[in-house]
């Protein structure tokens, strides 16, 4: 008797706890981030209907029937797709945190953290919608007049869509290695002759819209590197009064990839059947990169999320099939004897399996919420706004890494809730590993998402300014709450992990003044896996003890809060913090030489 999958799930009350309990949005003191939970909270109901009934009941065959490339260099997506385009238009979640002169409406934290439970529902939907949003802020923030009316509402409503393009078939990790140039155009002020080839790019051909703008990574000078980088707002159909034209962006490929099979990573040519033509953003050439950077963080904390949201179904999957599966008995009891069978979420290893999950799903919300409420906190009237960048600063890496490498682990955990019928494909969790592997590379791959930690926040925690904002926020904590009776132990376990925080800093600090920066760059991901589950311990512990109004929660909801919190801190970081200790003490005897 088999269970293949439940329909698609998701908890409501957690995103009310943390908008409304955690956040405390519905009476925040400063009025640019308040939310109206009249008006939210309906909305929400109608999104995960529609997140239930067109999206997760079609994901599974939109995933088999994936994207095709036309003859014609059109790209045919999955039969569903343009209908659930339409649906969610309607909805007008697209709107949901961004800048309301544009349409927008509330802050990026709202909008971010209800967009889990689309992404949940079908992620590869979710990649021809996603970067619109990153694109507004960039195009906010840097752009004309012009070039902001002509497409940042047409990007909040969806006529038009948005794609980054960095990635070259030479230049990954090293966007130094970008070889696509602009060339200037003498008549034409601030307008570009592209010419090159971008690859893995997300949501980079299709018809969902009216036209498609991408932020393109060129070469305009001779500077090494990326100091001769800009950027360039480069349409698919050039609008001008001469109407709408082809601007010869071309599909020539779409990747056959592991997993987000109905999703797609084009690869793009700019300017090869024709001349391609895009705007210099802003009014400076050169100054590419730093502008791309500016909205990094919101594509890395959108990758955390894809993490979250694709992790967190296969965990209520896992869920419902440890409560469905009857497996064997309990210790001591008669194997053999049908009354004594059991349910195998009854079973001590499949409690602790979906326990880790949960602990950790719900410690990744709190992180990357965090980083959220910062970010949208520096985009309103906020005072303060350097203490929140800081923030922002800080946790982007950590929220970005530890959500990709433990968002695979939870997908990997379900799997093993399921047995052997995890590994096949008519059941969802594998497809779910698949999916989320490639969270761990997207937007910087997570070593490079340590070493920015250590090196570009941290400053190799010599001197550190954001360092120290970490630890005094700790111990202040651990010095309001030591005495906390219902939480006393967890803040004991963030006692020890504060001071084997410092002596990572000092390690790192040593290592560099004898000059091994790559023994540095040796330890990184384990260092950053450190400070995440650090964090993730406070803000759990702190979500217990800081939330208001939690006599309006229902009382096993709370208590499963409290056991999660419990679980992670004593069971998953723990184990961390020990290991972490102990890697420094033998930190000689493992030296980093491998003979190829």
């Amino acid at each position: 008797m088999k269970q293949q999958s439940v329909p698609f799930q998701y908890d409501l009350q957690e995103l009310h706890f943390l908008l409304w309990h955690y956040f405390k949005l519905d009476d925040h003191p400063n009025e640019s981030m308040v939310a109206d939970k009249d008006t939210l909270e309906p909305l929400f109901a109608e999104v995960l209907k529609f997140a239930q009934q067109q999206l997760s009941a079609n994901a599974d065959a939109a995933a088999r029937q994936g994207c095709r490339l036309l003859d014609d260099g059109r790209v045919e997506v999955p039969d569903t797709y343009p209908e659930s385009t339409q649906l969610l238009r309607s909805l007008g979640y697209l709107s949901l945190g961004v800048n309301q002169k544009y349409g927008g409406a509330y802050s990026y934290l709202v909008g971010l953290l209800g967009a889990e439970m689309l992404i949940g529902a079908d992620p590869g939907f979710m990649l021809f919608h996603g970067m619109s949003s990153g694109l507004i802020k960039l195009l906010d923030q840097f752009a004309s007049d012009e070039l902001k009316e002509k497409y940042c509402r047409a990007l909040v409503c969806g006529d038009v869509s948005g794609a980054l393009c960095m990635t070259e078939p030479q230049a990954g990790s090293d966007v130094g290695a970008i070889v696509t140039k602009a060339e200037k155009v003498p008549t034409l002020n601030d307008i570009y002759e592209i010419s090159g080839e971008k690859i893995f790019i997300s949501g980079g051909m299709h018809d969902l819209s009216g036209n498609i703008v991408y932020a393109v990574l060129a070469r305009t000078s001779k500077l090494p590197g990326t100091l001769g980088l800009s950027c360039f707002i480069v349409p698919r159909y050039w609008e001008d009064e001469n109407g709408k034209q082809d601007n010869h962006v071309r599909c020539i490929r779409l990747e056959d990839k592991m997993g987000l099979t109905s999703g797609i990573a084009a690869h793009l040519t700019f300017g090869q059947s024709g001349k391609t033509y895009g705007y210099l953003l802003g009014s400076t050439e050169n100054v590419g990169l730093k502008q791309i950077h500016t909205v990094m963080n919101y594509a890395r904390l959108g990758t955390a999320l894809y993490s979250i949201a694709i992790a967190a179904s296969a965990y209520q999957n896992a869920l419902a099939y440890a409560n469905f599966r009857v497996q064997g008995s309990l210790p001591g009891k008669f194997a053999f004897h049908p009354k004594s069978r059991v349910t195998i979420v009854n079973h001590a290893d499949v409690k602790r399996m979906l326990l880790e999950m949960k602990s950790k799903l719900e410690g990744m919300r709190l992180l990357t919420g965090k980083v959220a409420y910062h970010i949208s906190a520096i985009e309103s009237a906020e005072t303060n706004k350097k203490t929140h960048q800081q923030w922002a600063d800080m946790l982007t890496p950590l929220a970005k890494s530890y959500c990709s490498d433990e968002g695979w682990r939870v997908c990997e955990l379900a799997i093993q809730t399921y047995g052997g019928y995890g590994y096949l494909k008519e059941y969802p969790v594998e497809r779910c590993a698949r999916d989320i592997k490639i969270m761990s590379i997207w937007e910087g791959t997570n070593y490079h998402q340590a070493m920015d930690f250590i090196r570009d926040k941290m400053s190799f925690f010599s001197n550190s300014e954001l360092y120290l904002q970490l630890h005094t926020a700790l111990a202040d904590f651990i010095q309001n709450h030591a005495k906390n009776d219902d939480y006393c132990e967890c803040v004991e376990t963030l006692t020890s992990g504060l001071a084997v925080a410092d002596r990572i800093a000092r390690f790192v600090q040593q290592l560099i003044a004898r000059g091994q920066l790559n023994e540095v760059s040796h330890f990184a991901t384990r260092i950053q896996a450190f400070f995440s589950e650090l964090v993730i311990s406070w803000l759990l512990v702190d979500a217990l003890i800081n939330s208001k109004d939690v006599d309006q929660l229902p009382e096993s909801y709370w208590d499963e809060r409290k056991m999660s919190a419990h679980f992670f801190v004593h069971q998953v970081f723990t184990c961390t913090l020990g290991a972490m200790s102990a890697l420094i003490d033998n930190e000689s005897k493992a030296p980093l030489k491998l003979a190829l």
